[in-house]
């Protein structure tokens, strides 16, 4: 794999809900932003922000040093876009062009662009279009999938998905490469 500077790289981080993921997800951009990329969140929601979400915006602003209530809403141009986490829900809206929140429109553009999107999937059962949508993914040539892992507890659809590799997803997605396995055994995840 070649090597990639990603100093002064415009990485989009669209964060659609509160997730229990979150705090490594953070985790990913400080390492993103320690090595130079800089990095614009995205809320997908067209909620008022409430105490909880409050929260995550002021973790938001102070590791990615933006006000996100003054950023510009015209922001494009991102050189990459992550998802993460990406529901079912979400990930049907990128599939079939709907922009509702409206912030998602912002991620509608940028798949137009044919610049990379990277995904982290996460299902907790809920997501009955799951398989054929990563099939549909993994044929699209600028969208990336962080790797993870389905199991069936219950006879329910569960995508489990290493956070711990978003750093490592963007690199290979800046090379025009998808990360490899992209698809686990759910004992491969660490504890």
């Amino acid at each position: 794999m070649g090597i990639i500077n990603l100093r002064g790289k415009k990485i989009g981080f669209a964060l659609p809900e509160s997730h229990a993921t979150l705090d490594q997800i953070f985790l990913e951009m400080q390492k993103l932003r320690q090595e130079g990329a800089e990095i614009f969140p995205l809320l997908l929601t067209d909620e008022e922000p409430g105490p909880e979400r409050r929260e995550i915006i002021d973790k938001l602003e102070q590791l990615t040093g933006r006000d996100l209530d003054s950023l510009d809403e015209e922001e494009e141009g991102f050189d990459l876009l992550v998802v993460a986490p990406c529901p079912g829900n979400i990930l049907g809206k990128i599939l079939n062009a709907a922009a509702t929140p409206a912030t998602m429109v912002k991620v509608l553009t940028h798949l137009q662009t044919a610049r990379p999107i990277v995904l982290a999937l996460v299902a907790n059962g809920d997501s009955g279009d799951l398989v054929a949508h990563i099939e549909h993914l993994l044929a699209l040539k600028t969208i990336y999938l962080v790797p993870f892992a389905a199991t069936v507890p219950r006879g329910k659809q569960v995508i489990l998905t290493r956070m711990d590799l978003i750093k490592e997803t963007v690199v290979h997605a800046f090379l025009h490469k998808q990360i490899q396995p992209v698809i686990f055994e759910e004992h491969w995840f660490p504890s």
